[in-house]
C-alpha cells in the first residue's frame, strides 16, 4: 500500500495525540493517589495526641498547646476543697505516690473548665523525664511546672507561684529555654527567654511589641520602635522597626506566639 505525504502527516497527529493521552491519563493517577495519601497523612495526624514528635522536640519550638494531656504512666487529679483550696494528686502507674496542696495555689482558679484541661505532660527542662505543667498558661494568669528528680524519684514544684508565671510557654529544646509572654497593655506584649540554672528558670533575654508605638510614645514621651529591648531597669537597649528585622530566633518565637 503506497502511503502519500498527507497519509503519512495524518498518521504521525494520530499517534502523538494517542502518546499525549496516556500521559495526561497516568499523571491525573498518580496526582490522584498523591492527594489521597495527602489527604490521610492530615486525618492521621489530627487524630493523634499533639505531643510533639522527636523531630519536633529536636528542631522546632511547640506551644503548650502542642502538648499531651494524657501519659500511659502518670494520672494527675485535681481538686478543690470547700474552702477552694487546689490539691493535685499523683498516680504513677495506678498507684498515688505524691499530693501537692497548701495555702499557695498551684495556678490561677479554674471555674467551668473541666479539670483536666489544666494538665499537660512535658519535657520541661529537656532531661529526657516527663514533666507536668498545671495551668492554663495563657495571658494574665499562673501556672506552675512539677519536673521530675530522678534522682529522689519524685516530682517537684518550681519557684512559687507567679514566679515564673508561666503565660503562653514556647518550649525550645534546641536552646534548652522556654519563652513566655503576655500582653501588657491594648497594644503593649512583652517576651522573655527563660534558662534553666540548676531547678531554676532565668530570664536571660527579653523583648517587647508595640502594636502601635505611637501610643508608647505618648506615655513615656520617648520614641518608641515596634520591637525593643530593655535592660533591667527599663531601658531600651536595642530597636527594631519592624518584625524583619530582628534576629531569627525571635522573629521565630513572635511568628509562633502571635499566629
Amino acid at each position: 500500500m503506497n502511503l502519500t505525504k498527507y497519509d503519512m502527516n495524518r498518521i504521525s497527529i494520530s499517534l502523538i495525540t494517542f502518546l499525549l493521552t496516556m500521559v495526561c491519563c497516568t499523571t491525573q493517577g498518580k496526582d490522584d493517589k498523591k492527594a489521597g495519601t495527602t489527604e490521610a497523612v492530615e486525618t492521621s495526624t489530627e487524630a493523634e495526641i499533639a505531643e510533639p514528635t522527636k523531630t519536633m522536640k529536636e528542631s522546632y519550638p511547640w506551644k503548650l498547646s502542642q502538648c499531651a494531656q494524657k501519659d500511659s504512666h502518670i494520672n494527675v487529679v485535681l481538686s478543690k476543697d470547700d474552702e477552694g483550696q487546689q490539691k493535685a494528686v499523683i498516680y504513677i502507674d495506678g498507684k498515688q505516690t505524691q499530693a501537692f496542696a497548701g495555702e499557695e495555689e498551684l495556678f490561677t482558679d479554674w471555674y467551668d473548665q473541666p479539670a483536666e484541661t489544666m494538665i499537660h505532660f512535658v519535657d520541661a527542662n529537656f532531661d529526657g523525664h516527663t514533666d507536668i505543667f498545671l495551668g492554663p498558661g495563657e495571658s494574665r494568669t499562673y501556672s506552675t511546672i512539677l519536673l521530675w528528680n530522678p534522682e529522689r524519684n519524685k516530682f517537684e514544684r518550681i519557684g512559687k507561684l507567679g514566679e515564673p508565671s508561666l503565660q503562653n510557654p514556647v518550649f525550645s529544646p534546641h536552646e534548652a529555654a522556654i519563652y513566655l509572654s503576655g500582653s501588657n497593655s491594648a497594644w503593649e506584649y512583652s517576651f522573655s527567654k527563660m534558662e534553666w540554672k540548676g531547678n531554676e528558670l532565668v530570664e536571660t533575654d527579653n523583648l517587647f511589641y508595640y502594636s502601635i508605638p505611637q501610643e508608647q510614645t505618648k506615655i513615656t514621651g520617648k520614641k518608641c520602635s515596634m520591637f525593643e529591648k530593655k535592660d533591667k531597669n527599663g531601658k531600651t537597649i536595642k530597636a527594631y522597626k519592624s518584625k524583619k528585622e530582628l534576629p531569627k530566633y525571635w522573629r521565630q518565637i513572635v511568628d509562633i506566639t502571635l499566629e
